[in-house]
């Protein structure tokens, strides 16, 4: 046992020298100090970029971040909620008033188009019956009202229905 003792602390001296050896050889060598920027000017000269000056356009770019708008807007909504059938302007067109921008079908079932179209043709029919026997003398003044009456209630009720399914620019 002493003889492996003594393997090791050779071992140990040994590895001990080796290391304070290369210390003294790595902090023995010279070096050279960090040249400055006036030493490093005087040995390769300043760097300088040179431009032949000519007349050329001046030109700047500016960027602005902007909300734009026209100068008139509307915003128009159906009090239906039914399918589009068609949208017939994309955004960016110019759009007149009394325009159609949006269409809803007709044969709506919410709407009964057809049924109010008919209603309002029969009633302008039998206004300009009752409008002719008056001026006949064939009919009283009573009939002829009330035919204007429902003429006049047929065409609004129409027109309503109309403004409901095929929406119109307002300006």
């Amino acid at each position: 046992m002493k003889r492996e003792f003594a393997t090791t602390s050779a071992a140990t001296l040994l590895f001990g020298a080796l290391l304070v050896g290369a210390t003294f050889v790595a902090c023995g060598e010279d070096e050279e100090p960090p040249r400055g920027m006036e030493q490093i000017q005087k040995e390769e000269g300043a760097p300088v970029s040179f431009e032949t000056i000519e007349r050329r356009p001046f030109v700047k770019y500016l960027t602005f971040y902007a909300s734009l708008a026209g100068v008139q807007e509307s915003t128009v909504a159906s009090s239906i909620s039914e399918q589009v059938e068609s949208v017939r302007f994309a955004v960016g067109d110019y759009v007149r008033k009394g325009q159609t921008v949006v269409r809803f079908p007709k044969d709506s079932p919410s709407m009964r188009y057809e049924q109010v179209k008919a209603a309002y043709e029969l009633a302008e029919k039998n206004y300009e019956r009752m409008k002719a026997l008056l001026e006949a003398g064939e009919t009283s003044q009573a009939n002829f009202d009330a035919a204007q009456t429902q003429f006049v209630a047929a065409k609004d009720n129409f027109e309503s229905v109309k403004q409901l399914l095929f929406v119109e620019s307002p300006i």
